[in-house]
């Protein structure tokens, strides 16, 4: 089995059979559930920024402007993980534990695979924001990363 970690603010992967078809074998925002694990998604964050400590979120908030995991007790820590492809970390400085949002895709697939998608920042006019990272790992190894500043 091969774990492929996606962390971001707000992105998209979509997870292709290549080279010859391209059946799309998973896709972040098309496959996300209020059920962990359903078409091999998880979805949780990295404590500490820690890639090899994924822990899954505990809670799925259902309403009626937004879909998202969260941890028991929303805000603070202010992680979520939700539909449409929103992700918000939590920020170590203002409320204790630095918390990479992150969507875990486990593979059953064998083969040669291809990861596309895009990354983007909903606002980048608030001066006091620091930017946003963006990050595919696989078997816990970044193979791609991209920085949106403020």
């Amino acid at each position: 089995m091969k774990l492929l970690r996606a962390i971001s603010f707000l992105s998209a992967a979509t997870i292709l059979n290549m080279p010859v078809c391209a059946d799309v074998l998973a896709d972040s925002t098309a496959d996300f559930s209020g059920v962990q694990g359903a078409k091999s998604w998880y979805y949780g964050y990295f404590p500490g920024g820690s890639v090899n400590s994924f822990t899954q979120l505990p809670k799925y908030a259902l309403n009626s402007q937004q879909n998202f995991w969260q941890q028991a007790t929303f805000g603070p820590p202010w992680t979520l993980v939700g539909a449409n492809s929103l992700t918000h970390p939590n920020d170590a400085n203002t409320t204790g534990e630095l918390q990479w949002t992150a969507r875990e895709w486990v593979s059953t697939f064998t083969g040669a695979a291809v990861v596309s998608g895009r990354i983007f920042k909903a606002d980048t006019s608030n001066p006091s924001s620091t930017g946003v990272y963006g990050r595919i790992y696989l078997n816990h190894s970044q193979i791609w990363s991209q920085y949106i500043a403020g």
